[in-house]
C-alpha cells in the first residue's frame, strides 16, 4: 500500500521528490532542495533509495525503500494490467507469474495547492533523477482506462510536484499487497501433531480473540493453554497485536486467499502457516442463556452476553465470566485478556440449542435455550 495509508484503496500521503514530510502545498518556494525556484534546484543525488532522502525508508524503517526506475521497469514487463474498484476507489490492478499483485490507487497528484486527476491517474515517485533535467525525477503512472490496452508510463516531471509514494521491500521472504482488509471478519487455523491454534480478526478491523490449545485432533476435544481477546492494527506487512498490555508484531511473509504465512516477535503465534476457515458463526450466533440437565438432574447454565460478558452456573454456585468466539471456538476466560479457562467446541447449531463440548461435564452435550 501506499506510504501514509492503512488500507490498498487509500492513496495515503503526497510527497515531493526527495522530501519525508508532507504539506499543504507543492511549489519550488517552499521544495526544500532548492532555494526559492527551479533554477537553483540540489543535486541529492541519481538514486536516492536508501538514503536520508528516501521517504520510504524514514516511514517504514530499514527494510523498506522508494523503487528505482528499472524497479518499475520491471514490474511492467513482468505483470498483467487489470482495473478494481474497492470501498469507491478506483484502482490499477499489478498481477505477477506467481499471482501475487499490488494496487494503486488512482488518487492523482498536486501541483502547488491543487489537486489534479483524483480518480483518473496514479503518479508514483521513482527514486531516480532524470539524467537530461536536474530538475526533474521518474515517475511511474498511468490513467484509469478499463477499455485500453496501452502500458503505464515511467516519465520525467518536475520534483516540486506532490506524488505518492509506493515502498519495496528488500525482505526477499516478505509479500506486497498484504492489508486489513484481507484479514477483518476472518479465522485462521492451524493444527499439526496435537496442537490447535485458532485467530479470529473481527468485522471493525480492531479486535480479535485467539486460542493456544492441547488436544485430540481425531475428537476435537481440546485443553486450552495460552489465548485471549487483543486489540489489532495493520501497517505494511505487519499486524500489531496488544494482549494483556504487551504489544506483539506479527510480520506476514507470505499470504494467499486461504493461506497466510507468519512470523511472531516473541513467538506468539510462532513462525506458522495458517489456513482460512469456512466457520460462518458469529456471535449472534451463540448469544443467550443456554441449559443442560445431566443425569443427576442437576442444571447446567452458561449464559453469553453480547458484552462479552456472561456467567457459569451449576448446582446453585456461578461465576461470572468473560467470553470470546473464535471460528467454532468459545473461549470462557476469568479476565478479558487472559488464557482461556476453558474451551467450547460447537459440533452444531440451530435456533434454540448448541451442542458443545464441555470440558468440565467431559461430554458432547446439547444445551437449549
Amino acid at each position: 500500500m501506499n506510504i501514509g495509508a492503512s488500507s490498498a484503496e487509500q492513496y495515503g500521503d503526497f510527497y515531493a521528490w526527495g522530501e519525508v514530510a508532507t504539506k499543504s502545498s507543492y511549489t519550488w518556494s517552499n521544495y526544500k532542495h532548492c532555494n526559492g525556484t527551479e533554477a537553483s534546484v540540489k543535486n541529492i543525488g541519481s538514486n536516492i533509495t536508501s538514503t536520508d532522502y528516501d521517504v520510504a525508508l524514514k516511514k517504514w524503517g530499514s527494510k523498506w525503500q522508494m523503487p528505482t526506475q528499472d524497479d518499475y521497469k520491471e514490474l511492467c514487463q513482468k505483470c498483467t494490467i487489470s482495473y478494481a474498484t474497492i470501498n469507491g476507489k478506483k484502482l490499477i490492478k499489478f498481477t505477477g507469474p506467481n499471482g501475487s499483485y499490488v494496487y494503486f490507487p488512482c488518487s492523482g497528484y498536486y501541483e502547488g495547492s491543487k489537486k489534479d486527476h483524483e480518480d483518473i491517474g496514479a503518479w508514483y515517485w521513482t527514486a531516480t533523477v532524470d539524467a537530461n533535467d536536474l530538475s526533474g525525477a521518474y515517475l511511474f503512472g498511468g490513467i484509469y482506462e478499463p477499455s485500453s490496452s496501452e502500458k503505464w508510463l515511467i516519465m520525467p516531471q518536475t520534483r516540486n510536484k506532490g506524488c505518492n509514494v509506493r515502498a519495496i521491500t528488500s525482505d526477499n521472504d516478505a509479500e506486497t499487497g498484504f492489508d486489513a482488509s484481507i484479514i477483518k471478519g476472518t479465522t485462521w487455523m492451524m493444527k499439526n501433531n496435537g496442537k490447535l491454534l485458532t485467530v479470529t480478526f473481527d468485522s471493525n478491523g480492531s479486535k480479535g480473540v485467539y486460542i493456544e490449545a492441547d488436544g485430540d485432533e481425531g475428537d476435537d476435544m481440546w485443553d486450552p493453554m495460552y489465548g485471549g481477546s487483543f486489540t489489532y492494527s495493520v501497517s505494511n506487512n505487519d499486524i500489531t497485536v496488544v494482549f494483556d498490555d504487551i504489544r506483539y508484531t506479527v510480520t506476514v511473509k507470505a499470504f494467499s486467499t486461504n493461506q497466510m504465512k507468519i512470523n511472531s516477535s516473541d513467538n506468539l503465534w510462532g513462525n506458522v502457516t495458517l489456513n482460512k476457515t469456512d466457520n460462518t458463526l458469529s456471535t449472534s450466533n451463540v448469544v443467550g442463556t443456554w441449559k443442560y440437565r445431566d443425569d443427576d438432574n442437576e442444571l447446567w447454565t452458561i449464559n453469553l452476553a453480547s458484552t462479552g460478558k456472561g456467567y457459569l452456573k451449576y448446582d446453585g454456585d456461578k461465576e461470572n465470566i468473560y467470553w470470546a468466539l473464535s471460528g467454532k471456538y468459545i473461549l470462557i476466560m476469568a479476565e478479558e485478556e487472559y488464557e482461556p479457562e476453558y474451551v467450547l467446541t460447537i459440533f452444531n447449531r440451530g435456533s434454540s440449542f448448541l451442542e458443545l463440548y464441555y470440558e468440565e461435564i467431559g461430554e458432547t452435550v446439547r444445551f437449549t435455550k
